[in-house]
């Protein structure tokens, strides 16, 4: 993943559900007027980006515990 060597797993886990909140706000709102645009399309495709970058570093944050 990136920032693998270089970002702590718990800072990237913050970032991601940062992420994550800011953008299912934006996206929620989009669907809640009934907006079906390509700014709403952009908004799902980022917060799906934000779901698979916290996976992963929930992944990472694993791998490291089971090498201590």
């Amino acid at each position: 993943m990136a920032g693998l060597k270089f970002l702590n797993p718990i800072l990237k886990i913050m970032i991601c559900v940062a992420g994550m909140v800011i953008m299912g706000y934006y996206l929620y709102d989009s669907l809640a007027q009934g907006l079906y645009e390509t700014i709403t399309l952009i908004r799902a495709l980022v917060f799906v980006g934000f779901c698979y970058l916290l996976v992963q570093s929930v992944g990472d944050l694993m791998k490291d515990k089971k090498g201590e």
